[in-house]
Formats: structure tokens, sequence, C-alpha cells
């Protein structure tokens, strides 16, 4: 057994030490009672808040335990996501302290006592700015390094490329690339070609579903000699990677909308790659043991879902730059031997985002693992000019990564909880795991900013409302707010029995029958000169807790007008780098330059004397 060093053995020692607290002279134990705290989360696997400092008082105010972390693995002489977490995790997450005089009354818990929280935050604010700073130059850089396949997919499509290729390996991976593209969106948006959605290609077309498997399989459904390294990983028979396409998609999607449900669930998904041979197989692996003895880096991961932007934007960024590795490219790609290899991408994304993640929460065993399986996915992809670009994509999305270890810690240190009333023996106490999406879903119950402008609304629907007028909230020329002003229902094509062109037909109005109806100024969906969105629901909200901190609000609030629009730089919001952070498209399809001067606008009105908001959107 290895020598344990000091700081482990106090460590070790602390909390068994503070269960059985006393000192002589002090009450007896028949006047006094044991308490302690635990802080989780309330994701689905009630993550342990470990390492997180709090301090206990009576209800006088006198401080019985100051400052004292939660109990971590270190604790019970564990390190992060090695065997024999699982056992413990239960009793993770808290501070004991035995000997609580029954006089105390009841007490109250603390977060971060002794930390200058502004202090912290302001920290915190800096990385994340200087994390999206390097997101925005990383983007540039890719848009120069895919702009020639762009410009020739855009001219010529599938021209030159061999109609064996285009109508078998190419179909499929066109056929995913237009699914997804319409979901993310090209980086300058210069690609508007329409495509089923993903979904309904897979159930339609079974037996094309070539999008996002191994050149190997590909080639032997063909009837062709598997050629590269990467045909090693797939076979014929038994599971493949493709099997678990939908997980990986949907696990990118999740970390994009911040939905921490759906993380955990495709991440217990993609525990199923274990059965795949090869690296694919380690990850699968340890994906499966991560999560089963995982605590510290889980909890990083999941606060910051919850209080940063960020990891949605990284996660929207990469997604959008494998976007710009269009059809074309990935021909030129099979052409040097090697596969279509998005969804080692997205594997080599989870890993490296993993890594980063252990790293910063000091666990080491884990972040090895992480970066050998990463590091052998980047040495399998091999080839000259065009396989390039994708180390290029990896190597400088890398050390962007590498960044959320050290924002993860000052997020933990700024987080402030405090809980009156403490009395029974155990009490445990949840943080949110879902801030953003909470606040949101109040925004969307107020008015329809975020159904229009926000991240749920993909690139194919930013762009038919730019160019041919369509309410997302509708999918059609039918403005969904003035529909229901006007009949009292909300618009449904399918109940109403009315096609999106509304020429001359009528609707069925529930108690009222049919009526006829026109298309009109009230229900035709009128846009401005930009269709335009942010990237992520937390900086939705987040603009909006900027604005309603404003003076213009505060004025409007103590005013006579019932309603009023409010505008603030969006520079004055989320600093000078803030492009990454929205999107648009103006009427004529092209991407919307968003300037230094541009800014938030929103529209607040007073209902019975509350106000509420109308919308909220980024206007360059």
């Amino acid at each position: 057994m290895a020598t344990l060093t000091p700081g482990e053995v106090t460590a070790r020692s602390e909390h068994s030490g503070m269960a059985n607290a006393g000192e002589m002279g002090s009450v007896c134990q028949t006047c006094a009672r044991p308490v302690q705290v635990q802080f989780f989360y309330d994701d689905p696997m009630k993550t342990p808040i470990t390492d997180l400092e709090i301090q206990l008082a009576d209800s006088t105010g006198a401080v019985l335990v100051d400052g004292m972390p939660t109990e971590a693995p270190l604790a019970r002489g564990l390190q992060d996501a090695t065997p024999g977490v699982g056992d413990v995790r239960p009793d993770l997450g808290g501070v004991t302290y035995g000997e609580v005089p029954y006089a105390a009354g009841a007490l109250t818990v603390t977060t971060n006592p002794s930390q200058d929280i502004q202090s912290a935050a302001d920290e915190a604010l800096q990385l994340q700015r200087e994390i999206i700073t390097s997101l925005w130059t990383f983007e540039v850089s890719m848009k120069t390094k895919f702009q020639p396949y762009v410009d020739e997919w855009q001219t010529e499509g599938w021209g030159g490329v061999g109609s064996d290729f285009v109508n078998g390996v190419g179909k499929g991976i066109s056929d995913w690339w237009d699914g997804e593209k319409d979901f993310w969106g090209s980086a300058w948006g210069a690609l508007k070609s329409s495509a089923a959605a993903i979904d309904n290609y897979y159930q339609n077309n079974p037996e094309l579903y070539l999008g996002m498997v191994g050149l190997g399989l590909h080639l032997n459904k063909l009837g062709r000699q598997a050629i590269g390294a990467l045909g090693e990983w797939w076979a014929d028979d038994g599971p493949s990677i493709i099997d678990f396409l939908e997980n990986l998609t949907d696990l990118m999607k999740a970390f994009l909308t911040a939905d921490i449900d759906g993380i955990i669930r495709e991440l217990e998904a993609l525990t199923g790659l274990e059965d795949l041979p090869g690296v694919i197989g380690e990850f699968g692996l340890m994906i499966k043991e991560a999560l089963a003895d995982g605590v510290d880096w889980m909890r990083d991961m999941i606060e910051l879902v919850r209080s940063s932007d960020v990891l949605s934007l990284m996660i929207n960024t990469a997604m959008r730059c494998i976007m710009l590795m269009t059809p074309n490219f990935w021909a030129k790609v099979l052409g040097e031997g090697v596969g279509f290899i998005v969804p080692e991408l997205l594997i080599w994304l989870v890993t490296t985002l993993i890594a980063a993640l252990s790293a910063g929460a000091g666990a080491t065993v884990l972040a090895a693992r992480c970066a050998s399986i990463a590091s052998k996915i980047r040495g399998l992809i091999k080839g000259s000019a065009h396989v390039g670009k994708i180390l290029s994509f990896m190597d400088e999305l890398k050390p962007i990564f590498d960044k959320v270890g050290a924002l993860a810690k000052k997020l933990r240190q700024v987080i402030v909880e405090t809980k009156a009333g403490i009395v029974s023996n155990t009490q445990r106490l949840m943080r949110s795991s879902r801030y953003w999406r909470t606040r949101l879903d109040d925004l969307i119950r107020q008015g329809h900013g975020p159904q229009r402008h926000e991240g749920d609304v993909t690139d194919r629907q930013l762009l038919d409302r730019s160019l041919r007028g369509l309410d997302p909230m509708t999918n059609s020329p039918v403005d969904s707010v003035g529909f229901r002003r006007k009949y009292g229902v909300d618009y449904d094509p399918i109940t109403h029995g009315v096609p999106p062109d509304f020429g001359g037909r009528s609707i069925n109005v529930p108690g009222k029958g049919n009526l006829p109806i026109v298309m009109n100024s009230k229900i035709q969906h009128v846009i401005g000169d930009h269709a335009t969105k942010f990237n992520t629901p937390a900086d939705y909200v987040i603009a909006y807790d900027k604005l309603v901190e404003s003076g213009q609000y505060k004025s409007f609030l103590s005013g006579v007008k019932i309603q009023e629009p409010i505008k603030m730089p969006l520079s004055e919001i989320f600093g000078p780098n803030f492009q990454p952070l929205i999107k648009g498209y103006a009427r004529d399809g092209t991407p919307t330059v968003f300037g230094p001067g541009s800014e938030v606008i929103a529209i607040f009105r007073k209902e019975n004397g509350v106000a509420k908001l109308v919308t909220m959107y980024p206007n360059p």
C-alpha cells in the first residue's frame, strides 16, 4: 500500500475528528446532538458537492464550524473516479459536527464564508472572456482553412466525384451533413441548401444509413477492400459506432442547451461503446467507470453547465466548425485513406473535455486516462493536406478546452448558498443543476422572445425566417402571437386544417366551428432587416438580467408607460468579443455582421402592474 502524504492524512482524519468534536469541560453527550449537512446537485445522479467551503453557526450567530470543506473522495483515501468511490458516493459532500448543544437551537449553514465572492466572480468572468476570445480566434482560423471546400461545394457540389461514391458513401455523408447543418449551421452561414431532418432520413432510408460509420464498413458494403487505420474499428457483424450516432449527436445538443438530464442520459448510453474493439472500446469503458466512480469531475461539469455559458459556447463553436467540413471535403479525406471520422471527432471532444475537468478537479488518474484516449484518436488520424485540416481543428481547440478546469474551480468559489433551520442529524441540501433552463422557461411564459431568438431556434429556422418570413414558432408564414390574439388558440396546422398559405381556407376554432380565414397583417409574420438569436440559454438569461438592472428598466417600472423598448450595447453585457454568442441573417440570407455598436433590444410590457418580457433579441 502506498504511503499517504501528510496532506492526505490530514484530509482523512479531519472529518472523523470533527464528527467527535469536543473539549474538556464541554457539554456532555446527552446534552448535545450531532449535526451533518450534505450538499448535492439535483441532477439524475444526485452528485455530491465536494470541497465546498461551509460555515455552521448557531441561532445566536456563534460559529461552530468555520470554513471547512465538504467531504471529498480524498477524505476516504480515494482519488476521484477510481474504484471504490461509487460505494461511498452517498456519504460525500457533507460536514459533520458531533456535539452541537441543544441550547444552540437551529443552525444556519453558509457556503464560502472566507471567499471574496465579488473578486472570485470577477476572476471567473475574466476567464470566461479569455475563453470566448480564444473561441473566436479559433473559428476565424477554421473559416480560413475550410473556405476553399465551402466555395467548391457551393459551386460544384458533387461534381468531379465518382458516381459510385456519390450514390453510396457520399449519399450517407451528404444527408448526415445536411441534416446536422440545419441544426448547427455553418460558421458563416454561406451554405443554404435545404434537406429533410436527419431523423426522418434515418427512418426512411435505413439501407443508406452510412453517415458516421467508418470507411471500413462503407467499403465492405460497397464490395471494396477496406483501407486505412480506422477500418479495423468496425466490422460487418455485431455492434458498431453507428449504433451510437444518435447518442453522440444528442450529447452535443444537450451540452448546447445546458440540459443536464440529457447530458447524463447520453453519457450513460455511450457506455455501450465498451463492447467495441480498440480505442473506441476504451472510451466506452472510461465513460462507464467515470460515471460509476466519479464525483469531483462531475461536480465541476454540472457547475459549469448551471453557472456559465462557456461550455455550451465551446460545443456550439466546435460543431459549427465541423459543419465547415463539407461532403466534398470528406470525399477528399477518404481519398487519403482515412474514414469518415466525425464520430471520432465527437468522441475526442468529449474525452478532451473530461480530461480538462478531471485535471482541474485533481482527478489525475482520470485526466491521464482521458488524455491517453484522446492522443490515440488523434494518432490514428493520418493523412496529408486534407486530413491535416482535421488535425488543425483538434490541435487549436484543445488548449481552449484545457482552460475549463480552472474556470470550474473559480465558479465553485462563487457558490453562495445559505440555509437556516438545520436541526436534524443529516440535512441534505440540493442545489439546482438546471438553472439556465429554469430561468429560460420563465421567460418563455412571459412572452415570445426565447421562442424566436434563442439557441433552440435552429440555423435552418433562422435562415427561413430571414429569407421566407417563416415564424420559428409555427414554421410557417403564420405569426403565432398574432394568431393567438385573433383566434384565442395556438396555431396548429393539423388541428385547424389550415395550410401555410391560408389561401381562401377556413379554420376550425374550438367552440366556434369553421371560420373563414385570410392572411392579413395581424397574423402574417413580419420580420425586420435581420433575423437574429442568442446561441445559448445562458446568454439569453444573462442579457435579460443585465437589462433589468439598468436605469432604463427602473425608469420604465416607475413610469406611466405600459410598454417600452429598452436597449443596451452587447459589449456592455458580454465584453468586446461578443460575436460568438450571437447569430443572424439579413433578408438576402447573408450572415448578419455584428459590429462593435451592436445592441440588445428588449420590449417590456406591464400587465396588472407586473413587468413582463415580450421579446428580446440582438440587433446589429
